[in-house]
């Protein structure tokens, strides 16, 4: 299980799983001061954690199981480009 990935990894995975606007939404529905560091993380080239405050909260609000978030960093690891 990958600790931590690359944004841009989480954010093709979440593409094609179609939910990247909803997680777009999301952040931008987070309270202040989290909504700032979230969208700053969210648009540079910060690796997000498996276990950080901002995955956490955003599976939440999208309603992903734990396994789901685990399968989401496995498949975000494998990506070839």
């Amino acid at each position: 299980m990958p600790r931590e990935i690359p944004n841009w990894r989480a954010k093709v995975i979440l593409a094609q799983m179609g939910l990247l606007s909803t997680v777009e939404a999301a952040i931008a529905a987070l309270p202040e001061p989290d909504r700032t560091i979230a969208r700053l993380a969210w648009g540079g080239d910060a690796k997000l954690a498996r276990r950080g405050k901002t995955v956490l909260g955003l599976a939440a609000a999208l309603g992903l199981s734990s396994d789901q978030v685990d399968q989401l960093f496995i498949a975000a690891e494998a990506l070839e480009v």
